[in-house]
This record gives structure tokens, C-alpha cells and sequence, in this order.
């Protein structure tokens, strides 16, 4: 069990310490760290897409569909 949580051992031979790794706890704990890194993506996607239709609705107080099709890189 001590070993499944990476905890060191006393390597005698070279006199180091050694650590053993959960290679199905590493995974997880990556692909953890890929899902958060996706979210703080999208986060800041989307407060990137609000501060602009918020300073362009200051700026052109017309039409929301520009804005849109600006956005969808249709324009």
C-alpha cells in the first residue's frame, strides 16, 4: 500500500531514495489538469467575447447582429 501512494524507499544498492508512482493515479491526475486547463480556455474565451460585444455595444449602440457576424468571422 505504501508503495501504490508513491511514497520513498531506501534504494541499498546506490543509496538513494527512490519513488514509486501510481502510473493510473498520474493519468488521472494529468487529464485532470487538462480538463482545468480547457476550462480556464473557455473562461477566458468567453470574458474575452464579453468585454468586446460590451465595448461595442458602447461604441455603435445599432444592430446586435454585427457584432455577431463579426464574431463568427462572417463579416
Amino acid at each position: 500500500m505504501a508503495l501504490a501512494n508513491g511514497d520513498g524507499i531506501k534504494d541499498n544498492q546506490r543509496s538513494r531514495n527512490t519513488f514509486v508512482v501510481d502510473m493510473d493515479e498520474k493519468l488521472a491526475v494529468e487529464h485532470l489538469l487538462q480538463d482545468m486547463k480547457q476550462l480556464v480556455d473557455i473562461y477566458i474565451n468567453l470574458t474575452t467575447r464579453r468585454e468586446s460585444f460590451v465595448a461595442y455595444q458602447k461604441r455603435e449602440r445599432g444592430s446586435r447582429f454585427i457584432w455577431l457576424f463579426q464574431e463568427a468571422g462572417l463579416q
